[in-house]
């Protein structure tokens, strides 16, 4: 089954403070998910999972950029629109 399915995730006006509280957990809950992942296999291998660190690295980056658009968007008094969409394929 190669059908895409697209679920939306985010979608509307949002103010910097609310976006804050939208991005900031939604990437923390990622680099949670990848510590906890890294933590795990390290358990059961004894080696360093490299996709899951590399994934931290990003997701925290991101982070970086967000903090300064919404500091902008704050200063500025400007409210934002995000939109983030899911897409789900099954794979063979």
């Amino acid at each position: 089954m190669s059908e895409e399915h697209k679920v939306k995730l985010i979608d509307g006006q949002f103010t910097p403070e609310e976006a804050t509280r939208v991005l900031l957990t939604l990437l923390n809950d990622k680099i949670n998910h990848h510590t906890v992942e890294v933590l795990s296999f390290k358990e059961r291998h004894g080696t360093e999972e490299t996709h899951s660190r590399k994934r931290i690295e990003e997701l925290s980056a991101s982070i970086e950029e967000i903090k300064i658009l919404l500091n902008e968007a704050k200063k500025t008094s400007k409210s934002l629109m995000i939109k983030s969409e899911i897409k789900i394929c099954f794979l063979d």
